[in-house]
């Protein structure tokens, strides 16, 4: 079996190993891919997302060889991931999206996500890096969540940062509701209970029947496999393991 792993923004591949190492048993001889999404390359933000998509595809199907696929993705990885499950659910047996926004359609809400991103990518662009990523945190979402770390300064990351909040944004989302109630795999929506953006989002998903599977980790924010991980690992991997 092969298990991916797609991380959030700013993050690296390798932000989301110990979860993985929680998952997948010591003694497994299945394999682990988590991508780092903010290097240059067909994954990065410099390729437009139908293309990305199809690299992603190729990329998964050379690395699995046939074997089933589970995969996680945390936040801006979970969008990404919802577009690959989307055109692609054959590929997978089951996925945890983990504080992921399954799109924005609403007129007012995409224009003001519009002003949003272009405000933050100019900040990337130029504000100090440390202020930077001080001022990110700040976001009402992240607030009381466990910092994560950070790509380390470079003029390409913040290229690739500012490129990703436009290029990945939740507006451009190219699939509806009606393909998300009706995807053959299984899906498990996670958040923390006290991200209650996504508590109410999912929430309201759920009584639309649009998902399925949910579950929210007490004492958790929007990072809630940095905030509470061993809770985490065990949802997901009761999940997995099912």
């Amino acid at each position: 079996m092969l298990w991916v792993g797609l991380h959030g923004f700013g993050g690296q591949g390798e932000d989301l190993r110990p979860l993985f190492s929680s998952v997948v048993a010591e003694n497994s001889s299945d394999s682990v891919w988590l991508p780092d999404l903010f290097l240059p390359g067909p994954l990065s933000p410099e390729t437009d997302l139908a293309a990305w998509i199809d690299h992603f595809v190729k990329e998964i199907r050379i690395r699995a060889q046939g074997e089933p696929v589970q995969a996680i993705g945390y936040s801006l990885g979970g969008r990404l991931l919802l577009h690959i499950l989307v055109n692609h659910p054959e590929l997978f047996s089951a996925a945890v999206l983990v504080s992921s926004h399954p799109g924005i359609t609403n007129s007012e809400e995409v224009r003001s996500r519009h002003l949003w991103e272009f405000q933050w990518a100019e900040k990337f662009r130029s504000l100090p890096w440390d202020q930077l990523w001080q001022e990110w945190n700040q976001n009402q979402v992240l607030q009381g969540s466990t910092a994560n770390s950070h790509l380390p300064e470079s003029e390409q990351a913040r290229q690739l940062l500012a490129q990703s909040l436009i290029e990945w944004s939740p507006t451009r989302h190219q699939f509806a509701e009606a393909q998300i109630r009706g995807l053959p795999v299984p899906v498990l929506w996670l958040a923390g209970q006290r991200d209650r953006k996504y508590v109410q989002l999912y929430e309201g998903l759920k009584a639309q029947n649009v998902i399925q599977h949910l579950a929210f980790i007490p004492g958790a924010g929007h990072r809630a496999h940095l905030d509470q991980p061993d809770q985490v690992a065990k949802v997901v991997s009761d999940f997995f393991h099912a």
